[in-house]
């Protein structure tokens, strides 16, 4: 069906970047005070159980296909239709979400003269101009940004030791209140990031060797995982519990600590440049997902020519969502997780495997019975 091909390093690189995202500024599990490392951990191990579970079962009955396509298969095309196309106002949505989170960090740290609407347009000018160019020259880039995020993040990590600015001490104890702040924390965590990879079934017939998907998925989300649970020890371990949990943006907090000899110092323009190479990811990935998911539903061959029609939707929807960046935050936790995302990643696409397999099972006795027949 798809004539581009990825192979398993790009796939790999591009899940990274996705997962990452903006999920590196924010205080991911924060209900759980210095435990949140273990709420990113556990929300982790749900996430593979969804992607072995769940995602890679359906792409191994519809190999050929993306979701929004083996939605209508196996549903029928008057179910499947509107089912698809709530996928992709889902994914359009969530590239906006994505969208304002990139745009006010950059005009709170860096830009504060620049309006928002300014910075998300030339984002989406560079993913319009990189997904028309097509899914492989896309993902290309992936490799050399993961490359750089890497080297960024331990640059970082390293600085961030040797200035002594962590406390153990920040970290103890472990688990203070028992696990019932850790497990309220993971349904968030888990919706975010983890089960976001729920935009990958629209690319999994682009990866070169179908039988490594389930390999590359996985380890994938292990790495991300480690990674989210490493930054979120830095930011306890750094500013503490109470600091960490009313910033707006830890990490930012978390590296500006850096303070070697009075010399080196105010390196929070790493974070801007971490956040600048992931969004362009995270944003590019829902927003691809929505131009294809589109292509398919209303019959597009060349799904770049609505590269463009899709940005300037998704542009507009960044600035519209919310009024303020706390109603943006405080509606994500409260209703988007529990309402919109959980259903959708989650309790959906399970469905649609229970369907599938109660067809294939029929299918195979029906094949059955007309082979004895004859």
């Amino acid at each position: 069906m798809f004539k581009e091909k990825i192979n398993n390093g790009q796939m790999f690189a591009w899940i990274m970047m996705f997962e990452l995202g903006n999920a590196i500024i924010v205080n991911l599990g924060e209900e759980a005070k210095q435990a949140a490392w273990i709420a990113i951990l556990i929300a982790m191990v749900a996430g593979l159980g969804t992607f072995g579970l769940i995602y890679f079962p359906l792409f191994r009955l519809y190999p050929k296909h993306t979701f929004t396509t083996y939605t209508q298969i196996i549903v029928g095309k008057y179910i499947g239709w509107p089912l698809s196309f709530l996928y992709l106002i889902y994914f359009t949505y969530i590239s906006g979400r994505d969208l304002l989170d990139f745009g006010t960090l950059t005009s709170t740290i860096s830009f504060d003269q620049t309006p928002v609407f300014v910075i998300n347009g030339i984002m989406i000018i560079a993913l319009v101009y990189g997904l028309r160019k097509g899914v492989e020259v896309y993902v290309r880039s992936a490799e050399i940004f993961f490359g750089l995020f890497m080297f960024v993040f331990i640059v970082g990590f390293l600085l961030l030791v040797i200035s002594g600015q962590m406390e153990r001490d920040n970290l103890r104890p472990v688990i203070d209140d028992g696990m019932k702040p850790i497990m309220q924390a993971v349904p968030f965590v888990y919706t975010f990031p983890f089960a976001e990879m729920i935009a990958f079934t629209m690319f999994l017939p682009f990866l070169q060797n179908d039988k490594s998907v389930v390999k590359v998925g996985l380890v994938s989300i292990i790495c991300t995982g480690i990674l989210l649970s490493i930054i979120a020890v830095l930011n306890v371990a750094t500013l503490g519990v109470f600091q960490t949990q009313t910033a707006v943006f830890p990490l930012i907090e978390t590296i500006g600590e850096i303070n070697i000899g009075e010399f080196m110092q105010r390196l929070d323009s790493l974070v801007v440049l971490l956040l600048v190479v992931t969004s362009f990811f995270k944003i590019g990935t829902f927003f691809l997902a929505a131009v294809i998911a589109a292509s398919d539903l209303f019959h597009v061959r060349n799904y770049g020519k609505l590269a463009l029609p899709m940005g300037i939707i998704i542009l507009l929807c960044s600035v519209m969502m919310a009024t303020n960046y706390i109603e943006h935050i405080q509606e994500g936790m409260q209703v988007l997780t529990k309402y919109v995302q959980f259903p959708l990643q989650t309790g959906i696409p399970l469905l649609i495997l229970f369907i599938a397999l109660i067809r294939k099972h029929f299918d195979r006795n029906s094949k059955q019975e007309q082979e004895q027949s004859e």
